[in-house]
């Protein structure tokens, strides 16, 4: 093999060595940036997940939300955990705000899986897929000046949805709407029916996790749906 070759050989097995180590980093970032939501193997809880983009060694930021108010259940553990913090990699391993919750988590192929050990000392797996256009989502809510329920999630949607009455029950009906302008109906009755303006500032952060199904979980102890309705027990 003349010299030139061996050059010419090395060069482009080097350039294929470049191609693959950027490749995977673009995998991993893809893999791990976003909003995930998703569902718990107990409490009836709902998980939601939201990561920046990876730094150029890996790290990235997280929050995440563990949460089951929706309706009492007996025998129940009531959540709203909350967490933050940072991860590397694909993987996080985070204490909650309260410091009585831990989460870990893996990232990949569109969904994050992993565990929550809770107050009780019991522990639950979760899966969590990543939010495509329609209501699904981390959400914080609060209202406007003209009484409207309004918020924004960690992806970037947001949800409007004005008081309403259907069959004397008090409720909000509206719209999400998400970065790319998919917009959808969507409804939420409230326990107590309305909320106020000092009830929501009573609540320090109002959160709520919005499946892509429309069922949500959150402090403001909603159930929610994109079309019809649910009644509380």
């Amino acid at each position: 093999m003349t010299r030139t070759r061996l050059f010419s050989v090395l060069a482009l097995c080097l350039l294929g060595l470049l191609a693959v180590a950027c490749g995977s980093d673009g995998d991993e970032a893809a893999a791990v940036a976003g909003e995930f939501v998703g569902t718990a193997s107990a409490q009836d809880a709902y998980v939601a997940i939201s990561a920046t983009e990876p730094t150029a060694d890996g790290a990235f930021e997280v929050v995440a939300y563990v949460c089951n108010r929706q309706v009492p259940r007996a025998g129940s553990l009531e959540l709203a955990e909350w967490f933050t913090g940072a991860g590397t990699g694909a993987s996080v391993d985070l204490r909650s705000e309260s410091t009585t919750s831990r989460l870990r988590a893996t990232f990949g192929s569109g969904r994050v899986t992993g565990t929550v050990d809770l107050p009780d000392g019991s522990s639950m797996t979760f899966e969590a897929a990543r939010s495509g256009d329609g209501p699904a989502g981390l959400f914080v809510l609060g209202l406007d000046d003209d009484g409207n329920l309004v918020g924004t999630s960690r992806g970037g949607k947001t949800l409007k949805v004005a008081p309403f009455e259907r069959e004397g029950e008090p409720g909000y009906t509206g719209t999400i709407t998400s970065p790319g302008g998919a917009t959808v109906p969507y409804e939420l009755f409230v326990r107590g029916g309305v909320v106020t303006k000092e009830e929501i500032a009573g609540m320090g952060t109002a959160r709520t996790i919005i499946l892509a199904d429309g069922t949500s979980r959150g402090i403001l102890d909603p159930i929610a749906l994109r079309r019809g309705r649910q009644t509380t027990s």
